[in-house]
């Protein structure tokens, strides 16, 4: 008798951004409703097996993963590479070089916290920097990937994850098409911006009429922002120090003392108060001068004749205010995050703009593994796009922001229900 062959299905479908200022994965197991989102710090560590010995297998994942890359050495993975060995989040290197410690310490918490078992196979969707999503970048890491996650030690004992699937996706990937499958043929008649801010650095690409340009890239990320302040506001502060970065999101434009005296190191109340005033005369004026910057390069790039600029990302989040005043002046029309809206009950309080890219590239890739393994997809993550009569777009959580509804009107942020949108277009493997 003929052995039937039978298809191996995925036991989850999991899409990662591996950002550096947080490391984000959004899983699925195929037939499931709903996704589990988590998120870890993203410094990395190398440590020796005797370091290993002494860890404890205490807290949540995320804050206690490590694990060994076999014939490399053992790594230390997000909060417990920072808190425990000084472990950084080496912006300089490229970030498809770091991936394999980082996947496999994401796969270690998901499989803690789906309670799957030691042995598990997976769809894997990886968004990277424009520069390193080529078809050589994808057979290396592959190949990597493939060896490292046949067999690895976590804190729980080894795990043997089988790759099923593997997809590299520029970053703004997500966004772009979710945006142009909206316009549908109309974005042929259109010249459209995509400009993203991250941490690491900002990236801006021309969408002619339906000609896609090649990308541009600086190093105009957070970034260059925390470190402006921290030369500036002296007070032994550290540009490698996460708290520095929270504050400075948390005081907004206007620098609020009170949160930025918490980076004071001193002990007197009054060199606490002083430490506060100077930290916010740096943060305003790094702020305004970072928002020029961002504004003066943006300038740089842009085609006279635009039509409407998608901006996107934590960081463009953060000088939001700045750019809209810029695009408005230029009487532009501003999408923010290509239209993409993300449950925040699913994000445990952290930036929706943060989720948009990789939310939205999640729902259409569990789409597609769904059909192919014939599972039923039973979620409805579609992002959802307003009506005619409501934005199109989610900026913050603030109530009382203005935002365009790609139509060139103002409305309101507001809740609206899951339309598909009609001819969805991926995003080209190159930019």
């Amino acid at each position: 008798m003929t052995k039937v062959k039978t298809k191996i299905v995925p036991d989850i479908v999991v899409t990662l951004d591996l950002g550096a200022s947080r490391t984000k994965a959004i899983a699925q197991q195929l037939g499931s409703a709903v996704p589990v989102v988590t998120s870890m710090d993203p410094e990395l560590a190398d440590i020796s097996s005797e370091s290993v010995k002494d860890l404890k297998n205490e807290g949540i994942p995320e804050n206690s993963c490590w694990v060994e890359v076999p014939g490399v050495d053992h790594f230390a993975v997000g909060y417990l590479a920072r808190a425990r060995f000084g472990g950084i989040s080496q912006l300089r290197d490229l970030k498809y070089e770091l991936a394999v410690p980082k996947i496999a310490g994401v796969l270690w918490v998901l499989q803690q916290k789906l309670g799957l078992a030691g042995r598990f196979s997976v769809s894997l969707l990886l968004l990277l920097p424009p520069g390193e999503v080529s078809q050589h970048d994808k057979a290396l890491l592959l190949s990597k990937l493939a060896a490292s996650l046949a067999k690895f030690d976590t804190p729980s004992g080894q795990l043997r994850v089988k790759i099923l699937d593997f997809e590299l996706m520029p970053e703004g990937g997500g966004v772009f098409g979710y945006r142009i499958g909206h316009l549908g043929a109309d974005y042929k008649q259109k010249t459209i911006a995509l400009v993203m801010l991250g941490y690491r650095n900002a990236s801006c690409f021309i969408c002619d009429r339906g000609n896609l340009r090649s990308g541009t890239s600086s190093d105009l990320g957070m970034f260059w922002m925390v470190n402006n302040f921290v030369g500036r506001a002296k007070g032994g502060l550290s540009r490698n120090d996460p708290k520095v970065l929270q504050a400075l999101v948390a005081a907004g434009a206007d620098g609020n003392l009170e949160v930025l005296q918490g980076l004071s190191r001193k002990r007197s109340a009054n060199d606490i108060r002083l430490d506060g005033k100077a930290f916010a005369a740096a943060a305003r004026i790094s702020r305004d001068e970072y928002a020029r910057a961002v504004v003066r390069w943006i300038k740089s790039l842009a085609p006279t004749e635009l039509d409407e600029a998608i901006l996107t990302g934590g960081t463009a989040e953060y000088v939001a205010p700045e750019l809209d005043a810029y695009f408005a002046k230029e009487g532009i029309t501003v999408i923010w995050n290509g239209g993409v809206m993300v449950s925040p009950d699913l994000l445990a309080g952290e930036s929706p703009s943060r989720y948009a890219d990789a939310w939205s590239v999640h729902a259409k890739s569990f789409e597609r593994f769904s059909a192919k393994y014939k599972v039923p997809n039973f979620s409805n993550l579609t992002p959802p796009v307003a009506d005619n009569k409501a934005s199109n777009v989610a900026v913050n959580n603030s109530p009382e922001r203005d935002v365009s509804d790609g139509n060139g009107n103002s409305a309101k942020k507001q809740t609206t229900k899951y339309v598909r949108p009609k001819d969805f277009i991926e995003m080209p493997d190159r930019l």
